[in-house]
């Protein structure tokens, strides 16, 4: 919005200095850069190559929830890269943005891939039988309510088998959403998970299966405080 709104502004400051050169080139040839033209184009090739990139390449999102904590939190915005699955499909570990069939955006990591049988027992994950690798790390991640009283929450690094290692926040270990029936992820879909295991609604609830065609793209840069913070889809410590 406060791009286009510039636009006014980048074009009169551009005529302005066109009719200054002009009046004070006048006995002399003009460059191509003064002219008229090549100064509209060059005004213009800005806010027209953003508007390429979020429209083509990449999108902006914001996070007002917590379900993916400690890997993207309430106030983070992220980049996602849009086609990033043309040419590849995603995999185990990748974090996706995707649409719910009522138009609502969700961020998830994906965890079962097509044909994948998915269980979760007393809170790990096993992916056609083989458990997903847990190492408990210090408790150094606080969740506080709106009263201001916080609480430590125990954070593990997990691996998927075949994904990478990335960092999960689960207390519960023997509620409804720690111990599931195993489902097969039916063709061109996938089963996704939030890393805030004890918050988050994912296929384990409503969300159910995610299609192929639902995925916007592949969440690979977060912003805190509009600064470049992580990679997400490197190792996330």
């Amino acid at each position: 919005t406060l791009l286009l709104a510039s636009i006014p502004f980048r074009l009169v400051g551009a005529v302005h200095a066109y009719f200054l050169a002009r009046a004070r080139l006048r006995d002399q040839p003009m460059r191509w850069y003064s002219r008229w033209y090549a100064l509209a184009l060059i005004t213009l090739t800005f806010p027209v190559t953003a508007l390429v990139i979020r429209t083509f390449l990449f999108q902006p999102f914001d996070l007002p929830g917590g379900s993916m904590s400690p890997t993207l939190n309430i106030g983070d915005h992220v980049w996602v890269r849009k086609f990033a699955y043309i040419l590849s499909q995603p995999q185990r570990g990748d974090v996706i943005v995707f649409k719910t069939a009522q138009g609502d955006d969700f961020v998830k990591r994906v965890t079962g891939l097509p044909g994948d049988r998915i269980q979760l027992v007393a809170g790990r994950v096993y992916v056609n039988g083989n458990p997903a690798r847990l190492q408990r790390i210090p408790d150094l991640w606080l969740d506080c309510d709106e009263f201001g009283s916080c609480t430590r929450v125990p954070q593990f690094f997990e691996w998927l088998p075949g994904g990478s290692r990335h960092r999960i926040l689960q207390a519960s270990t023997n509620g409804d959403m720690d111990n599931t029936a195993a489902v097969t992820v039916p063709p061109d879909s996938y089963y996704v998970l939030g890393d805030n295991r004890d918050n988050s609604n994912d296929s384990r609830l409503d969300l159910g299966f995610v299609p192929a065609r639902n995925i916007l793209g592949r969440v690979v840069v977060k912003f805190i405080d509009g600064r470049i913070h992580r990679v997400v889809w490197q190792s996330v410590n």
